[in-house]
This record gives structure tokens, C-alpha cells and sequence, in this order.
């Protein structure tokens, strides 16, 4: 079982959002009042609020969040057979999982499917087959923007219905007559009849291994491995539905078929002469993946067929194919001295399709150390000390996660290529032969210290630059590209890995605790040429973290009039200058302008430190396992809100109430989080670090109670029965849903897929058995 959970987020209902605009508007008709506008000085107030807010919109409130929300349920079902001879073992597994999520129009099935077969040969010789098979299907959701239904549970008014007057028709806002105040005229019970929108992927893999024991102390292994896999999305939107109404329905289906092949052939030697142990390895491997891609639409759809052939009038077809190869030799050499002093070397070759024709090959190597101290005749009294390990290493390696084919000079077939009813091509990239291996340089120092049998703790400390960034570099206008893929740039992670595990009771009740912290500071060490690169609601400098966040700074409410006011910067002539222009201010102060504010460089997004603790008890045949995480310092900015605390700005979306700590404005004199309601529109909620929140979080992430069965009951041994609860609370001063989000994209914004609701708790009772 499943519950919806919405976190701190609580929306309006139809009362409430009638007060606020009524205030919004009546501070509005006040001010055109006094400013002696004759339009407002010709009406009473209540003559103006009939018009543009009637009381009759208090007869209808909609619980949009109730509607479009469930308790959902999760089945999953996993059997498994294993046997074999002395000389043959196979193990087969079938697993079955199947959600129904908790927002209307969400859920998940997916199946997977494992064997492995094991033949010994002969003494020396072994051959083994795995194979990997699974399914997977899920709906998406066809509408993007305010119209998604993910967005609906906030956006849409309490004022209009779901449904008709007999409760169980839909309602279609964009009927002629039908009456719909909110912006996004979209309601999910009218959508659903009228559209289907479904993924569906298939996956395939066989690995066939052969290990031969050559000599005592070598070992030859070869593993190969091909893997297929597609996908089939079909959309299919009739004529009755508000993206495809003027196209007289539409039908969409595009195939995806991805093919891959690996070796890898590894050389294991080990050997051992007196106090001295020597391992190495010798490897090669090559990868090979192919993927194509065709897409159709098409228009004019006879009945509600989902075939393209039932579509009358085509309106695009698209298609493609890519390969990329990866090729790698490398070796490794281990050794140690008495379990005492530890030693590793490796040194690898590799090669990428995806890079220039001049730089694909790169060399990568690491070089570490470790010292066993606890093993020192110096130490062989303190038998309290478990172990005391000190290690070091310093490494490269490389990243070559981008597109295919961005080294080369491309052209597009499009149709803006067409000429006289002949296909054509335009160029569409710049080619870079010079395009290399992102690489990362790291050093680490650890610790390991144990003792008493009960205390564990591991430190590291890491220093991570990584060099020759690819980045998609922006070109001049004259250049006839927008862009080209280059290696630019520098970054450095600099942290700490601190990891405490503790036995606490051990007697009757056994009691285990682990606690592990992460401490990171990211700086970008240098750009192309120097140059700020601008992303979204943030912006990349020289000497400031990758993501930080760069955009008007709120200075909350005048005090007196209950204006928004945004923090300005001028130089010593008076103009206005924002953080970009790498200028020191000669004044800063306030205003309540929204364009006559700087923009500027206001908090990073990264945390200043991460990590999780788990409590694992043991008592008889009872355990209880507790998993939490958390977050601190982190920043989150919550683009939704522009909509949904608003100001009145927005009178067409439904309004978030305010958070525990908010203060509205309203009389001269009040310190307030949130400016005087004004409909008509301050440009308050314009982007600026209002809606920048800390986001620091503590969440209770598992709890789990199994009982283990000590005896084989009816037929059945190992028998365990368990309950667990994912995602049981979290705690949190972040207003909207989940504060757990990707921290190199922390924006929760008004569309389908990025509006977030908090995880849903879930409630799962299990059981396990052998027959």
C-alpha cells in the first residue's frame, strides 16, 4: 500500500482563495482610487468585485489533490529455482513487479527474468552462461506545462469542476459555453477518455564466460556479451482532445533498437615467493553499441484506431542510426609484503569513437599504497586495536559521456532543407578533430581504525580536478553555428568521507549503529577565455561552485507600504550594474522596481554536508532494521511558486497557503516575508531568491521488522516474514513537496515533469521461503 504525501505543500480551498484575491483586489481598487482613475472612482468597490470576482464562484470547491490522488498499491512476486550435479549448477529466477501509483494516470509493471548455468569441463576448465531477460510498461503523460496532470493537483481553481452537475461526466473546459477560469484549461477526467499515451521497453542479454586455469598461478578468462534492447512509444490523441483537435486526431509511434556487444579477456597471474605476494592483471576489451531510431505522425484519424495506417494525412517521419566503439588494453600489478605493506599499479589505454579523429586514444594510470600498522611489532600488545590501516592513492580516469558524432562536421535533413520538393541538407555542426577525454586527476588519503570488536571508523579524504571539461561552448553569430563541443574548463571536488559503525549492545539484544557524513566543496577553476557561462536560473563563474544561483536578490517587504523590494547595485555614476559585470558596487540599496534591480550572484546550490545513519536490533528471531538520510545547507529554487504565492499577481491558479513562518503584509509597520496582496500585478513574483529555499532535510527513509521462522514449517524452511515502511517522515522547512532532488538541476518548475510531489509512503508486508 501507497499514500499520497504532499510535504509541506497545502493548497487553498474555495473560501480561502475567495478572501485573498477579494483582498488583492480591493487593495488594487484602492490605489486606482486614489490615483483618480475614473473607471474605479465611477464604481463602488463591491459593484467592481461583482465583476471581476462574483460571490456565486463560492458555490463550487474542487479538491483537486482528493480527485486526482489514490492509495496506491505496490505486488511484487520473485521465485527462484536452483540444483545442479557435481559438475553442473544452474539458478533460475523470475521476478514480477507491478505498481499502481498514488496520482492518477501513474503506474509501473515490470518483469525480469534470470539463468545462470555453470559447467565444469574439466578440473581446469570452466564455462558459464547468464542470461538476462525483462519488460517493462508504464503510461507517460501527454500534456506538458500548467496542463499536466502532476501540475493540475496544484494549479486548478477550487472554481471549476471536474465534472458535469450529474457528478460523473466530465467536464471539457474548451467546450462552447462551458465556463473555465483557470489558465491552464485542461482537466485530467475529460483528457483521460480522450487520449493514451503508453512506453513500452524489452531487454535482452546472454554472457558466455571461460575460465581456464592454466598454471597454478595463472588464470586465463574470457567473457562475451551481447545485449539487445527496444523501445515502442505510442501515442494516441483523438479528435476530441486539446492538442490534437485541429489536426482531427493524431496518432504517434516511434521504435528505438539498441544492439551491443562486449569482450573482455582478462590474464590473472598470481605468485607468492617467501613474505612477498605478487598479483597482476592483463586485460582487453572492446564495446561495441548501435542504437536506431524511427518516428511517424500522422493526422486524420478514422475512428479511435491506433495503427498509423488508419491516419488520413501524414504530418512527419523522422529517423536515425549511431555507433560507438570503445576499445581498451590495460594491466595492473598488486603486491604486499608480509599482510603489512600493500602496493597497486595500473596503467590503461584507451580509445572512443566519440572524440576527434586526432585525440581518441588516451592514457590513464594509478599508483596506491597501504601500511597495515596494527601488524607492526610495536603494536602486537595493544590486542584492543582490531586494525589500523593508513592508504593512499592518486589516479586518473575519463569521461566520455557525450553524444556520438559531436567531433565531426554534420549536415540535417529537415524540412527547412527541402528545395523544389527534394530533399536537402543544411550543415549543423562544426567539426572539432581536437575533441578528447574529459580527464579526472585524484589523490586520496584514508584511515581504517577498529577496535574493541565494536567501534569502526573509516575517514578519506579525496581532492578531485577534473580538466578539460567537455562543454558546449558558444560560437560567434558570423561563425554560422551556435555552438561547438570542446574540451574547456577545470573543476575541482575537494571533501571528506567519514564512516562510524558501532556495536552498542551485545548481549541478548544486539544493537548496531552506522553513521557516515559527506563533506564537499566544488569550485570551477577555470572557464573558456574567463567567461561566465549562463544556465537557466543559475550561473557558472571562475572560483564559485558549478551550480550556483545567479538572479535578483529579494529584500523582502517595505515595511511601510508593503511594496516586494529587490536589492539594487550602482556604480559611482549611478547605473545600474548586476553581478556579471565583475564591477564592486559603490552603493547598494533597495527597490521596488522589479527591472530596476540587479542581478547577482546569491548562494550555491550544493549542501554543505550529506550523509545517513541506519539502526540494525537483533533480538532472537526478530530484527529491526531504521535507514535515514539527510541533507544540509542545501538550495532549491522553487520556480512553481512563481504561480502558486503569487501575490494575486496569478488569480487564475490556485494559491499555496502560507508556511508556518510567513507573515503577510498589512499595515504600515509590519515586518513580513510576503508583500501586500495586490491583483493587477507588482511583478513580485518575478524569478529572484524569494522562491530560493534551504532545502536541508532529515528523512526517515526505511523501517523494517522482520521474524525469521527457527524451524522448517509444513515445507517450508527458511521461512521469514517481514513489514516495511519506506519513506515514513520527513522533516524539512522546504514549502513544497520533496526537498531530495537532483542538486545539478535544483529547480522544481510549473511543468508535468518536474512539479514534485514527497515520495509516497509506502507500506509493504512480505514473505520469503525454500521449498
Amino acid at each position: 500500500m501507497s499514500q499520497f504525501r504532499n510535504g509541506n505543500l497545502e493548497m487553498m480551498n474555495s473560501a480561502e482563495l475567495y478572501d485573498r484575491q477579494e483582498q488583492g483586489f480591493r487593495n488594487f481598487y484602492d490605489a486606482q482610487v486614489s490615483a483618480g482613475v475614473p473607471v474605479y472612482t465611477n464604481q463602488t468597490f463591491d459593484q467592481y468585485l461583482g465583476n471581476v470576482l462574483p460571490s456565486s464562484l463560492l458555490a463550487s470547491d474542487t479538491d483537486w489533490q482528493s480527485l486526482l490522488t489514490r492509495t496506491g498499491h505496490v505486488n511484487q512476486h520473485q521465485l527462484s529455482v536452483s540444483g545442479g550435479s557435481e559438475k553442473t549448477t544452474f539458478y533460475i529466477s523470475g521476478n514480477y513487479y507491478n505498481e499502481l501509483g498514488t496520482v492518477l494516470g501513474t503506474e509501473y509493471q515490470n518483469m525480469d527474468l534470470r539463468a545462470n548455468l555453470k559447467h565444469q569441463i574439466s578440473d581446469r576448465v570452466t564455462l558459464q552462461t547468464r542470461i538476462n531477460a525483462g519488460a517493462n510498461r508504464a503510461p507517460n503523460e501527454p500534456l506538458e506545462g500548467q496542463e499536466g496532470t502532476m501540475t493540475q493537483l496544484y494549479n486548478n481553481l477550487p472554481w471549476d469542476p471536474a465534472f458535469e452537475a450529474d457528478g460523473t461526466t466530465p467536464y471539457n473546459p474548451l467546450e462552447a459555453g462551458n465556463t473555465w477560469i483557470g489558465n491552464a484549461k485542461s482537466n485530467y477526467f475529460y483528457n483521460k477518455d480522450h487520449q493514451s499515451d503508453i512506453t513500452k521497453n524489452m531487454r535482452f542479454g546472454i554472457d558466455l564466460q571461460l575460465d581456464v586455469d592454466i598454471t597454478d598461478w595463472m588464470r586465463f578468462s574470457t567473457t562475451n556479451r551481447v545485449g539487445l534492447a527496444g523501445t515502442d512509444w505510442t501515442q494516441l490523441l483523438d479528435k476530441d482532445h486539446q492538442l490534437a483537435s485541429f489536426e482531427n486526431g493524431r496518432v504517434s509511434q516511434t521504435y528505438t533498437y539498441d544492439q551491443s556487444f562486449l569482450t573482455s579477456n582478462l590474464l590473472n597471474l598470481e605468485h607468492r615467493i617467501g613474505d612477498h605476494s605478487f598479483a597482476g592483471i592483463l586485460g582487453q576489451e572492446y564495446n561495441y553499441l548501435t542504437s536506431s531510431f524511427t518516428g511517424a505522425v500522422g493526422m486524420d484519424l478514422a475512428g479511435d484506431l491506433s495503427a498509423l495506417s488508419a491516419a488520413g494525412s501524414p504530418k512527419s517521419v523522422a529517423g536515425n542510426s549511431t555507433e560507438t566503439g570503445f576499445s581498451s588494453y590495460f594491466g595492473q600489478v598488486d603486491y604486499n609484503y608480509q599482510g603489512k605493506y600493500f602496493l597497486v599499479s595500473s596503467v590503461r589505454r584507451d580509445a572512443s569513437s566519440r572524440f576527434g579523429a586526432n585525440n581518441r586514444w588516451a592514457t590513464f594510470y594509478s599508483v596506491g599504497a597501504s601500511w597495515n600498522v596494527n601488524r607492526e611489532n610495536f603494536l602486537k600488545d595493544a590486542t584492543w586495536i582490531d586494525l589500523l590501516k593508513i592508504r593512499t592513492s592518486y589516479g586518473t580516469t575519463g569521461n566520455a559521456n557525450i553524444a556520438p558524432y559531436l567531433s565531426l562536421g554534420t549536415y540535417s535533413f529537415t524540412s527547412n532543407s527541402t528545395y523544389n520538393g527534394l530533399s536537402g541538407a543544411r550543415p549543423a555542426r562544426r567539426e572539432n578533430p581536437d575533441l578528447t577525454w574529459e580527464m579526472a586527476y585524484t589523490t586520496n588519503l584514508g584511515l581504517e581504525f577498529s577496535m574493541f570488536n565494536r567501534i569502526n571508523i573509516e575517514v578519506d579524504y579525496y581532492n578531485r580536478v577534473n580538466k578539460n571539461l567537455l562543454q558546449n561552448v558558444p560560437l560567434s553569430a558570423s561563425s554560422g553555428f551556435a555552438s561547438q563541443q570542446r574540451n574547456v574548463g577545470s573543476v575541482r571536488n575537494r571533501g571528506l568521507d567519514v564512516s562510524i559503525t558501532t556495536v552498542n549492545l551485545d548481549g541478548a539484544i544486539r544493537w548496531e549503529t552506522n553513521f557516515n557524513v559527506n563533506i564537499n566543496k566544488n569550485k570551477v577553476l577555470a572557464l573558456n577565455q574567463g567567461e561566465d557561462i549562463a544556465s537557466g536560473q543559475m550561473r557558472i563563474r571562475e572560483g564559485l561552485p558549478m551550480r550556483y544561483f545567479y538572479m535578483k536578490e529579494w529584500a523582502g517587504a517595505d515595511p511601510q507600504t508593503g511594496d516586494p523590494l529587490w536589492v539594487r547595485w550602482e556604480d559611482a555614476e549611478g547605473n545600474l550594474i548586476h553581478g556579471a559585470d565583475k564591477t564592486e558596487p559603490a552603493t547598494i540599496s533597495t527597490t521596488n522596481t522589479y527591472n530596476a534591480a540587479s542581478n547577482l550572484f546569491v548562494s550555491s546550490a550544493y549542501p554543505d554536508f550529506t550523509g545517513g545513519i541506519r539502526n540494525d536490533l537483533f533480538y532472537k528471531n526478530f530484527s529491526l532494521s531504521v535507514l535515514a538520510n539527510y541533507a544540509v545547507g542545501q538550495s532549491i529554487y522553487f520556480s512553481h511558486r512563481e504561480r502558486i504565492d503569487s501575490d494575486n499577481n496569478s488569480t487564475n491558479q490556485n494559491q499555496m497557503k502560507l508556511q508556518g513562518d510567513w507573515v503577510r503584509w498589512e499595515n504600515p509597520g509590519d515586518i513580513a516575508t510576503h508583500p501586500r496582496l495586490l491583483s493587477g500585478g507588482s511583478a513580485s513574483n518575478g524569478t529572484s531568491s524569494r522562491y530560493l529555499e534551504d532545502a536541508s532535510y532529515f528523512r526517515i527513509q526505511n523501517v523494517r521488522l522482520d521474524y525469521a521462522f527457527p524451524e522448517k514449517v509444513y515445507k517450508f524452511s527458511g521461512l521469514r516474514i517481514y513489514l516495511s515502511m519506506d519513506n515514513l517522515a520527513v522533516f524539512t522547512k522546504f514549502s513544497g513537496g520533496d526537498p531530495d532532488v537532483n542538486m545539478e538541476n535544483p529547480v522544481i518548475a510549473q511543468s508535468a515533469n518536474s512539479a514534485r510531489f514527497s515520495p509516497t509512503r509506502k507500506i509493504l508486508l512480505g514473505v520469503s521461503f525454500d521449498l
